[in-house]
């Protein structure tokens, strides 16, 4: 974390050229990051490589056989140092999807409550930066994912003022 101070946080991730963000580009694969909200409204930076913002609005079904998600109450990294997902027993399908893309002129604004995932492309390297700002009182901890064997391993890195400096080396190198 570059920033620790509520309502101000300032948070800094890194994909590497190994990440598995490449799987949430289609439900046909099964997601490494599931769609999710925050606990707080958030704006997305970009700082280098390719990455797409992917929100959907999902609504509840009864049945497995006509679901594209599962519902799971997730364990934050960030917050515990360990994530783990324990699932509800509720199926989700998505009703829309839209991706946007992250770069330089595109910054991405979300509420606390807009479901989203993240794209790279495989075997790409990207960062970027993530700005919170005030709590949401009414947040729930959930993750909506076609993947029930969750792991963290091989999405991102989040970084702090070392890697920040690592990072602004790379872009410089990238423009050499």
């Amino acid at each position: 974390m570059l920033h620790d101070s509520p309502g101000n946080r300032i948070r800094l991730f890194h994909a590497d050229d190994g990440h598995e963000l490449w799987k949430n580009d289609v439900i046909a694969n099964a997601m490494s990051l599931g769609y999710h909200a925050h606990h707080c409204d958030i704006r997305l930076v970009h700082i280098f490589g390719p990455i797409k913002n992917i929100t959907a609005q999902i609504h509840r079904v009864a049945a497995t056989g006509e679901s594209d998600l599962r519902e799971y109450r997730y364990e934050s990294k960030i917050l515990t140092g360990k994530s783990s997902l324990t699932a509800t027993g509720a199926f989700y399908n998505i009703t829309s999807a839209h991706s946007k893309d992250l770069n330089v002129v595109n910054r991405i604004y979300m509420t606390a409550k807009a479901k989203h995932t993240v794209f790279v492309p495989r075997f790409q390297q990207a960062a970027w930066f993530v700005f919170e700002s005030a709590e949401d009182p009414d947040y729930e901890p959930y993750v909506y994912t076609n993947n029930d064997k969750y792991s963290d391993e091989g999405l991102y890195v989040q970084g702090d003022s070392l890697m920040a400096a690592d990072i602004l080396q790379i872009c410089v190198n990238k423009h050499e």
